[in-house]
C-alpha cells in the first residue's frame, strides 16, 4: 500500500552539466545540460535544466501541438482524462517508447549524467507501472532520469506537484526540476526559446532541493507532495510552459577519500499535479 507523505520544501540551487539526448521528444540529439541558477558545474546536482539521454523514442500524433506553448494544454485535460495526472505509466507504450495520451500530455524517457564517471539508466517498470532509475554518481557528480513533454503544458490551475516514490539513493540529494520552454535551447529537438550562445546562458529550470530524503532506503511507494509556490524561480509565466520534469541526484555526501559513488535504485510513478 502507498502512503502519504506530504513534504514542504525551501529551495536553492546549482548548475551542472547533462549529456547527450537520444530520444527525440526529450531533449537534442546534440545534448541538453542542466543549469541552476548559474548555470555553472555543480559539486552536488542541479536544480534545473533540461536532461538528456538514452530514453526511449517516441512519435508524433497529428493531435501533437508541439512545443507551442500558446497552445498549452493542461495534464489531464483529455477526454476521460485525470486531472493533473501526467502519467501513472499505466500508459507506457514499449512499441512507441512512449508515456502518457497523444490527446493530452505525452512523451519519452531519459537518463543523463556527468562525464565524471557517473553512470545512469532508466527504463519503464511494466510490473510496478513505475519510472525506474538506476545508477551511481560519483564524488562532485550528478545523474539523472526525466520525462520529456512532446507538447506544452500549462499547469496554472495547480498548486502543488506529486509523485510516488519508492527506492534508495544514500549518500546522493535529489533534487525535483520542472523544465520549461524559456530554458529550453533552441538548438534542441525538440527546440525551445532560450539562445544558447546568450549571456544568460539556458537550462535555469525551476527546481526544488531535496525534493525526497533516499539515504534511509524506502520500501514502498510514498507520495511525495511539494508546493509550487516553494519551488524555486516558480511564476505564473513558468506555470504556462512546462515541458517536462526530471528527477536529479548529486554526489553531495560521497567518501571522496573512497571515491565511490553513491548507488542510485529508485522508482517513481503517479506524476501528477494538483
Amino acid at each position: 500500500m502507498r502512503k502519504a507523505a506530504w513534504i514542504f520544501l525551501a529551495t536553492s540551487v546549482m548548475g551542472c552539466l547533462v549529456l547527450a539526448m537520444v530520444s527525440i521528444n526529450c531533449g537534442g540529439s546534440s545534448g541538453e545540460r542542466p543549469g541552476g541558477t548559474g548555470g555553472a558545474t555543480s559539486s552536488g546536482g542541479t536544480s534545473g535544466a533540461g536532461g538528456s539521454g538514452s530514453g526511449g523514442t517516441s512519435t508524433t500524433s497529428s493531435t501533437s501541438t508541439g512545443l507551442d506553448c500558446s497552445k498549452a494544454i493542461a495534464p489531464g485535460s483529455q477526454p476521460g482524462g485525470t486531472p493533473g495526472l501526467v502519467t501513472d505509466f499505466t500508459d507506457w507504450n514499449s512499441s512507441k517508447g512512449q508515456w502518457g495520451n497523444a490527446q493530452g500530455i505525452y512523451g519519452a524517457i531519459y537518463p543523463y549524467k556527468d562525464s565524471l564517471g557517473s553512470s545512469m539508466s532508466a527504463a519503464v517498470d511494466t510490473t510496478t507501472h513505475a519510472f525506474h532509475g538506476t545508477g551511481s554518481v560519483v564524488p562532485s557528480g550528478y545523474g539523472g532520469m526525466g520525462i520529456g513533454f512532446s507538447v506544452c503544458a500549462t499547469v496554472t490551475s495547480f498548486t502543488s506537484v506529486s509523485f510516488d516514490i519508492m527506492g534508495s539513493s544514500p549518500g546522493c540529494r535529489m533534487d525535483l526540476q520542472i523544465k520549461t520552454y524559456d530554458q529550453q535551447p533552441n538548438n534542441q529537438n525538440p527546440p525551445g526559446s532560450c539562445d544558447p550562445n546568450g549571456s544568460a546562458g539556458c537550462y535555469n529550470f525551476p527546481a526544488a532541493t531535496n525534493a525526497a530524503d533516499l539515504n534511509t532506503p524506502i520500501a514502498a511507494f510514498t507520495t511525495v507532495t511539494i508546493p509550487l509556490a516553494n519551488v524555486n524561480n516558480w511564476s505564473a509565466a513558468n506555470a504556462a510552459q512546462v515541458i517536462g520534469l526530471q528527477w536529479q541526484w548529486g554526489g553531495t555526501n560521497v567518501d571522496l577519500d573512497a571515491g565511490a559513488g553513491c548507488a542510485i535504485d529508485v522508482y517513481v510513478t503517479n506524476v501528477k499535479f494538483q
